[in-house]
């Protein structure tokens, strides 16, 4: 029996860390453990020759330069030109939220990452691109022969939302940091405590009610109070707006001096809106890092019972949640704790088994 051929979209893999990118280099890794497939994989024409994906190539595992844009029209235009090459393959699994529109005439599997642009589309900065992200990501939720959630909770946004319910399969991610940093902190945090935000200034992170939140935590504890640390891009007006000591914005930093935030801060403080998964909650439990997050969405799905939950529209809850952690050193070890035995449950292993198990299903 000829042996089968995977085609795998990773395109979302940038120049620029990006959560998306995290999770496709460690999935595939994963996934080229299998050597009875064979896997072509999309890549980004611009992507550095020392990135760690070229050294996961082999002899089942083929890396093809293109360039298609993450999302917008101009993407499925590249992948419509595409189409001959992608469907001599025997399947096709779609690792960003953006299923091509036309085109594919093979099986196809698409993760959805999060529908907070269907959910949210206020979010984006014009009518028209959250119009058209929304179009394009309910046609691939309802072209897709299989559509893979990556939460429970995403699950549930996409047979609310989109109306599919079958051939809908949840396959959770896996923390994408090592216990043991090889970094070091930024100089100005050395020997000083602090919380930790990651991820990036948008609408649905919450980053202004955690300020709001740290600002009353700082009233309250004076001088005794920590710094508080954001760890991501599109941080230039909250730069501007908060240029003081106890405001700390760091950009996006690599991986190793991420992990030393994390092992460093007193806790992650992630209370966002909306999130399709989560995955600075993990990479902070693998750390040993308190976790304080919302309870709603996906974030207790992913949490357990290792976090403090907290209502994100509560501005009080989050600081008291951050005043208790300070004061309180049994909780935080109670937490870490916790979270060390929470974080077991997820492996890049399991994730790549469960997909593997859809592609032969599907063929």
């Amino acid at each position: 029996m000829p042996t089968k051929r995977i085609l795998i979209d990773a395109t979302g893999i940038v120049k620029a860390p990006t959560g998306l990118g995290k999770f496709s280099v460690y999935l595939l890794r994963s996934l080229f453990e299998n050597k009875e497939l064979q896997f072509s994989v999309f890549v980004q024409s611009e992507m550095a020759n020392s990135h760690p994906l070229h050294s996961f190539a082999n002899s089942n595992v083929h890396l093809i330069p293109v360039t298609v844009p993450v999302i917008g029209p101009r993407r499925e235009y590249a992948c419509y030109r595409l189409r001959a090459f992608i469907n001599a393959h025997d399947c096709f699994h779609c690792l960003s939220s953006y299923l091509p529109a036309f085109g594919v005439r093979i099986p196809s599997l698409v993760t959805i990452h999060d529908l907070k642009y269907l959910i949210y589309p206020k979010f984006l900065e014009s009518r028209l691109k959250a119009q058209y992200y929304g179009w394009v990501i309910r046609k691939g939720i309802s072209r897709a022969t299989y559509v893979i959630a990556v939460s429970h909770a995403t699950r549930q946004d996409i047979e609310h939302l989109v109306g599919r319910s079958e051939n809908v399969s949840v396959i959770h991610e896996a923390p994408t940091l090592m216990s043991s940093p090889a970094g070091s902190l930024p100089a100005i945090l050395v020997g000083k405590e602090f919380f930790l935000f990651v991820g990036e200034n948008r609408p649905h992170k919450n980053v202004s009610g955690i300020i709001k939140a740290y600002e009353r935590v700082l009233s309250e504890l004076g001088n005794q109070c920590p710094l508080i640390v954001f760890a991501g891009a599109r941080y230039e007006d909250m730069k501007k707006q908060h240029a003081n000591k106890e405001f700390l914005f760091l950009d996006t930093v690599s991986e190793d001096t991420l992990a030393c935030l994390y092992e460093h801060s007193i806790a992650l403080v992630y209370p966002s809106f909306y999130e399709g998964f989560g995955l600075p909650i993990l990479e902070a439990m693998a750390m040993g890092t308190p976790v304080i997050t919302s309870n709603c969405s996906s974030m207790p799905e992913v949490a357990g019972d290792a976090a403090l939950f907290v209502d994100p529209r509560n501005v009080s809850q989050i600081a008291d949640a951050m005043i208790s952690l300070v004061q309180n050193k049994d909780t935080r070890k109670e937490l870490v704790s916790a979270g060390k035995s929470r974080v077991r449950q997820f492996s890049w292993d399991t994730a790549a088994r469960q997909t593997i198990e859809l592609y032969e299903t599907i063929l």
